[in-house]
């Protein structure tokens, strides 16, 4: 790097790194819960009577002329819509809304809206406030820019300067300013409602409420674990779930369960523990064009010829005919909020609130004992996708461990294990909902540098890292004394590098954490990068926790073992699985004080370490690593559970329900996701089993033993210091 880039880049470090540890002066926000337990918003736009955007013939969007703005959180509380309005808007337009709301008996939030301190006081002071939602506003997009602005070769020197860490330290830091801001002007609790798998950074960066964007976000599961994970880690009030199925939805209206999907998931939200739920758009009028026949599509649809580019909401209105005009007008009923697309979801929406009225949402959050590990400077997008982590396009040019690669793929692994999606909505793909066979999980950030032993052992019996980290001493250290208290832990070689470049392939020994020597972890000392090795196998004919046998191989691996020394006593560990030719151990049982790690001696992700191609395989295989994590869930239960007839472990029918269960309530819910048959299973609960057998589509409650703080884990850690 040049020494004419060199203070820029210093420069830019040395700003995020202060704007992250500056301490805040304003209060904390709290969160009160209405008496129907959670809040329901419906997202309110203006009704404008004309073309509101356009971009060719599949981004044609028309806005019909009714209902008009004013009258909406009136029509809202009519038509037993929820309890709170949602608006797009800020300054004086927002207390004028907020007069609306109150005079309607509706409560208010904004999504990236606000104003001044003034307008926050006036608004607050007019409705009952619920939540400023940030939505999008937060992207890793700053080096990129400063990039640009240097020009010429120093822009790429400015980009291979960067490290997970600065572009971590630039986001936080920008997020913590936004924030602040907006508690030192009285805006209240902060959420957000955005598809990014870095809420763990909005947290760090001040967020008070974890929020995603569902749909976007297309694993469900996944972002309500990792939202309720974010809760219960930042001691947070609750969390937002914000439903785009309006648009994001894909399905057709020819698909027979295309408005079954949105009662499903607003059950899925309620089930899942959430407090703040919004539904984006669809009651008020059908403004997707995100589906094959989307009602939009009954309307004129401008040519991508005529435009040649995307239009704004006035250049849009500009670039249509008065026939064309004309015509729209005619066809506004099919769309705005007469139409029968729009009707139904109404229906949908008042089924749910009456439901959540008589059954109050639950206090507290479903129990969930074993948790995911987002490691330190995880970027993921949320899966394995063709494209860069954080969407750092111009950083994966000149590296391109930036792309999602082999830490990527262990999410989509872990996903495939704890989450499978069963085809609920043939012919279309199912892309959303997937069932727990294994459970609730949560996701548990080590990006946190608060994050203590004491709050892992109160929350989890098992801890399974999937995706990148970047250990630290500190961390290594948090992991020791989890292990040492009783936890479970499982990790691959790859998990305990420092290094903080994303050379996940290629890393070597001296940027181990503590130099490689993992004794008072788990009694494992890597003394070298060890050869590659083709097939895992099972250690003996017989079979062990795993399942596996002598003989029956997984692979073809292709990647190094650990050279490794092992400096406890030898009862200590049991091989769970080895290298076939000369059986150096891949996977070790190790245990550790109370506890017990899962030890995959491989140079590499998890993914890297689940390919069965070998002798044996079948269809439908977990793969070796999917084996292992099904089995540590299995071995770390908590109150309630699911297998099939054979009690032991789930079957079929069990990647059909979603369950969960709420210690602080006393109540077990279970929904089957199959539209079309019954699906039955045996629930263990409390030391009881039951036989239960769910209708298509049948959600249900029952009563189970309410607990005591002292009783369960999950219990909050009222001790921890807050984020800021």
């Amino acid at each position: 790097m040049t020494t004419k880039v060199l203070p820029l880049v210093c420069t830019l470090v040395r700003f995020s790194a202060v704007a992250f540890a500056a301490e805040s002066t304003w209060t904390k926000p709290t969160f009160k819960p209405p008496a129907e337990g959670m809040y329901l918003a419906s997202g309110c736009y203006a009704s404008v009577g004309r073309l509101a955007w356009a971009g060719g013939y599949a981004h044609t969007e028309w806005s019909p002329n009714w209902p008009v703005r004013e009258k909406i959180p009136e029509l809202m509380r009519r038509d037993n819509q929820g309890n709170t309005v949602q608006y797009w808007c800020g300054g004086e337009a927002l207390v004028e809304e907020a007069k609306r709301a109150s005079a309607a008996g509706m409560s208010l939030m904004t999504c990236c809206g606000g104003g001044s301190a003034e307008v926050a006081k006036r608004v607050r002071g007019i409705s009952n406030w619920v939540c400023y939602d940030l939505h999008e506003s937060f992207s890793f997009s700053f080096y990129e820019a400063n990039a640009a602005a240097a020009k010429g070769p120093a822009a790429d020197d400015v980009l291979r300067a960067c490290t997970l860490k600065t572009a971590v330290d630039d986001f936080v830091g920008k997020v913590r300013g936004t924030t602040d801001r907006l508690h030192r002007d009285g805006w209240g609790l902060l959420t957000s409602s955005s598809a990014s798998f870095h809420l763990d950074y909005l947290m760090l960066g001040g967020l008070d409420a974890p929020g995603l964007e569902f749909y976007p976000f297309a694993d469900t599961q996944l972002g309500a674990s990792l939202c309720r994970g974010m809760l219960r880690q930042f001691n947070a009030p609750a969390w937002h779930a914000y439903l785009a199925h309006d648009w994001y939805s894909y399905l057709p209206h020819t698909n027979p369960y295309k408005m079954d999907s949105l009662r499903t998931m607003l059950q899925l939200q309620y089930l899942n523990g959430v407090k703040i739920l919004t539904l984006e758009s669809g009651n008020q009028w059908s403004q997707s064009n995100l589906c094959v026949d989307s009602p939009q599509s009954h309307l004129p649809a401008i040519k991508a010829h005529q435009i040649g580019r995307w239009l704004s909401a006035e250049g849009a209105a500009k670039a249509v005919s008065p026939d064309e005009l004309k015509e729209a007008k005619q066809k506004f009923s099919w769309i705005d909020y007469r139409s029968p697309v729009v009707t139904k979801y109404r229906a949908i929406v008042s089924d749910f609130w009456n439901f959540v009225k008589e059954n109050p949402q639950p206090a507290g959050q479903p129990e969930a004992v074993v948790a995911l590990a987002k490691g330190n400077h995880d970027l993921a997008t949320g899966s394995a996708a063709n494209v860069p982590i954080a969407y750092a396009y111009d950083l994966a040019r000149v590296d391109h461990h930036w792309m999602c690669g082999e830490p990527e793929r262990s999410w989509d692994l872990a996903k495939g294990v704890f989450w499978p999606k069963p085809p609920i909505m043939k012919p279309n793909r199912n892309m959303f909902y997937s069932g727990t066979p294994y459970g609730q999980l949560d996701v548990v950030s080590f990006a946190d540098k608060k994050l203590s032993a004491e709050h892992l052992l109160r929350n989890y019996k098992a801890i399974l890292f999937t995706g990148w980290n970047t250990c630290s001493e500190k961390q290594y250290k948090v992991l020791c004394d989890y292990v040492k208290g009783g936890g479970r832990l499982c990790l691959t070689i790859a998990h305990l590098s420092t290094n903080d470049r994303r050379n996940y392939d290629f890393f070597t020994k001296d940027e181990l954490v503590n130099g490689g020597d993992f004794s008072d972890l788990c009694g494992i000392k890597v003394k070298k990068q060890g050869d590659r090795f083709y097939w895992a196998t099972g250690p003996s004919p017989e079979k062990n926790c795993l399942g596996l046998v002598a003989r029956r191989r997984y692979g073809i691996m292709g990647m190094p073992l650990g050279d490794v020394e092992f400096t406890g006593p030898k009862e200590n560990y049991e091989f769970l699985a080895v290298d076939d030719e000369s059986s150096r151990p891949m996977i070790v049982r190790a245990k550790s004080g109370k506890g017990e790690v899962f030890f995959v001696n491989v140079w590499s992700y998890p993914a890297e370490a689940n390919r069965d191609d070998g002798t044996g395989c079948t269809e439908g295989s977990k793969g070796l690593m999917g084996e292992l994590y099904a089995y540590v869930a299995r071995i770390s239960r908590g109150n309630a559970w699911i297998t099939g007839p054979d009690f032991k472990t789930p079957d079929a029918d069990c990647d059909y329900i979603v369950y969960s269960y709420f210690p602080d309530a006393g109540k077990i819910m279970m929904l089957n996701l199959d539209y079309d048959n019954e699906r039955s299973f045996v629930l263990h609960w409390f030391g009881e089993k039951d036989f239960i057998t769910l209708e298509p589509a049948e959600f249900r409650i029952m009563d189970a033993p309410k607990l005591d703080p002292e009783e369960r884990l999950n219990a909050p850690f009222v001790n921890r210091p807050a984020s800021r």
